[in-house]
């Protein structure tokens, strides 16, 4: 009898398996009525936030700057450091 035969066999005496399934019994999140992320419901409404001119401006004017400085101050690095 060769091994593999009494591999088989001993597979068979095992009797069977549990099958593992993937419901877990919570519901999905994001569904017709259900919130998008479960800790923060109004996370993703960009329209509802308080003072939004003042933070929308504050972060746009931001965004500009580093936008346009970061190129000037690597320019200015590099050539400080290239001169010596």
């Amino acid at each position: 009898m060769s091994a593999a035969a009494a591999a088989l066999r001993r597979l068979g005496q095992e009797g069977p398996r549990l099958a593992r399934g993937i419901h877990n019994g919570r519901p999905a999140l994001g569904g017709h009525d259900g919130p998008h992320y479960l800790h923060a419901e109004h996370m993703y409404e960009p329209w509802n936030i308080a003072h939004k001119k003042l933070k929308w401006g504050v972060a746009i004017t931001l965004f500009v700057s580093i936008g346009f400085g970061l190129p000037f101050y690597a320019v200015h690095w590099q050539q400080k450091k290239a001169a010596g």
